[in-house]
């Protein structure tokens, strides 16, 4: 890549001025190298050079090329890069930015291919330090109630952080009490809900059980439970009883239905004597 300076009558790299100016720049590179500086920016106003990163802005305080006052010739910067601070074949610089970079001003548009023509700086500072490992210690642990959500934070310092943990209490693992849900007759109806074990004492004759209403593929299991002294005649729901069989209902004996809904409701019945 190549960019005119300015009309300057002479430049030569190997001034004293310009190579101070130019060493400036160098010891910029290591405070800036995590900009990854892609270009150079060239003030033809107050000939101030700078690099400049992938977002166009400009890195570090730059360097003054030295110039004279009177009018010449126009004159060139030339920039290549190396992976090398001294390389010798056209093969070992190229354009595309790497550790080292070259500098070459004359009064040619074309960049030279001679890497000896270029002066060369180390544009890419030293890799920082690896940093500590965080030594990761567990904190307070909180118990908290039964059926919240479980919590985690972390304080302490960037190399000795701590873990803080706050679990929910678990079930108590107790034994499983069954209820049972009493339920009345009313004008001669019997609706039973959805509760497993329902039961109603004072079953008498002429009374119609209703099952709960229910839709889809949920399952449901009920049993009801009564007993009775005399014969009874009852209107029982419509569904797939078991054996085909409507039950019938006998005095001094305690009974369970057994109602189960998949697609459709099916019945059992158990005697007790």
């Amino acid at each position: 890549m190549a960019k005119e300076v300015n009309q300057i009558e002479e430049f030569n790299l190997h001034d004293t001025k310009a190579r101070e100016e130019i060493k400036k720049l160098s010891s910029q590179y290591k405070d800036i190298a995590n900009n990854q500086p892609t270009d150079l920016s060239l003030d033809s106003a107050t000939n101030l050079l700078q690099l400049v990163n992938s977002k166009g802005s400009k890195l570090g305080n730059g360097i003054t090329l030295p110039i004279s006052s009177g009018g010449g010739t126009s004159q060139y910067l030339h920039i290549k890069y190396s992976s090398t601070g001294a390389p010798q074949l056209a093969g070992q610089i190229s354009d595309t930015p790497n550790a080292y970079i070259g500098l070459c001003v004359d009064t040619n548009a074309d960049s030279p291919t001679n890497p000896k023509n270029y002066t060369w700086y180390n544009w890419k500072g030293d890799n920082g330090d690896t940093g500590a490992t965080p030594n990761l210690q567990i904190g307070t642990v909180t118990t908290l109630e039964s059926g919240s959500n479980a919590t985690a934070s972390i304080t302490g310092t960037t190399e000795n952080p701590l873990l803080n943990l706050g679990i929910p209490k678990g079930d108590t693992g107790g034994a499983i009490v069954e209820t049972w849900e009493e339920l009345t007759i009313s004008n001669t109806t019997l609706t039973l809900t959805e509760k497993k074990n329902q039961i109603v004492s004072n079953m008498v004759d002429g009374t119609e059980i209703l099952l709960p209403s229910i839709s889809g593929s949920r399952p449901l299991e009920l049993h009801l439970f009564f007993n009775i002294t005399k014969d009874l005649t009852l209107i029982l729901p419509s569904c797939k009883w078991q054996n085909g069989n409507t039950p019938t209902i006998s005095a001094n004996k305690t009974y369970e239905f057994i109602f189960t809904y998949t697609t459709e409701w099916l019945g059992g019945v158990i005697a007790y004597e």
